[in-house]
């Protein structure tokens, strides 16, 4: 199996997320490695999915509470429809957005879409395990006002750092460099979803991939959002976060099935 993903070009989360809802930004690798993943877990589309969709609703719930700078952070392959600056700035022509990942290919591709719009939105090169770096980028500082509320999407990325202590040092470390009434929202997958043969088959796929997931529990999860306030509906499954009907008023079946990921929006105290 990994002998199908091995080769020059090292997978990458964002381009294998780009692949696995039909995008462009990719290589064979990256496909290569989507598809070990949807092998183990065929649902990992609909997560990916429900994933965007949770991001849209946040962005809008939050632009509704005031919030006018977002940073999202392990963006991927900034969408060229539906991205944060594109749908905060729908409603709030001046909110400002810094994108953050460290794949190559996300940065370039966020760097071309971003052009015409650099007054307002920037990408920055940089990991969630160098808080600090983050938080001093010349390109953060000039966006963004740390000292006013600010939305943090942290969208299916805490459950690809290792499980120790250093992924809640790091998020703990952010959230102590905003400002009071900012915002943290974290999407992270559910171990207690998953049985343990899927849970096997999946972490070896990513394995394969020279990647690790790691399937945390409800209060591991929960544990992100420390020192916040949750707003309603607290933790829950992804898609059952403020769900959103269709014109019809009927709800998709994609809101009503829980997918593995739990979901939460912490309010800084």
């Amino acid at each position: 199996m990994a002998g199908e993903v091995a080769g020059c070009i090292r997978p990458s989360l964002a381009r294998m997320s780009d692949a696995l809802v039909g995008g462009v930004h990719n290589f064979g690798v990256d496909r290569a490695a989507a598809n070990l993943i949807l092998t183990a877990m065929p649902r990992t589309t609909h997560i990916t999915t429900a994933g965007r969709a949770f991001r849209e609703r946040v962005v809008r719930d939050l632009v509704d509470l005031g919030v006018r700078q977002f940073l999202d952070i392990g963006c991927g392959i900034v969408p060229s429809h539906g991205a944060v600056h594109q749908l905060a700035q729908e409603s709030a022509p001046e909110a400002r957005v810094v994108y953050v990942d460290d794949d190559p290919v996300a940065v370039h591709y966020a760097q071309q879409l971003l052009t015409g719009n650099g007054r307002a939105t920037a990408i920055c090169d940089e990991a969630l395990l160098c808080p600090q770096r983050l938080v001093e980028h010349p390109d953060l500082c000039r966006l963004l006002d740390l000292t006013q509320p600010v939305g943090v999407l942290m969208i299916s990325v805490l459950q690809f750092i290792p499980d120790t202590a250093a992924p809640y040092t790091a998020v703990a470390q952010l959230r102590d460099a905003l400002a009071t009434g900012s915002y943290l929202a974290v999407s992270h997958a559910l171990y207690e979803d998953v049985d343990d043969a899927v849970a096997g088959r999946l972490r070896a796929a990513y394995r394969a991939a020279r990647l690790r997931v790691v399937l945390r529990r409800r209060a591991e999860i929960a544990q992100f959002l420390t020192g916040l306030d949750l707003i309603e509906p607290g933790v829950v499954d992804m898609t059952q976060w403020r769900p959103v009907p269709a014109e019809d008023g009927a709800v998709g079946p994609w809101q009503t099935h829980g997918h593995g990921c739990l979901a939460a929006v912490g309010r800084k105290r």
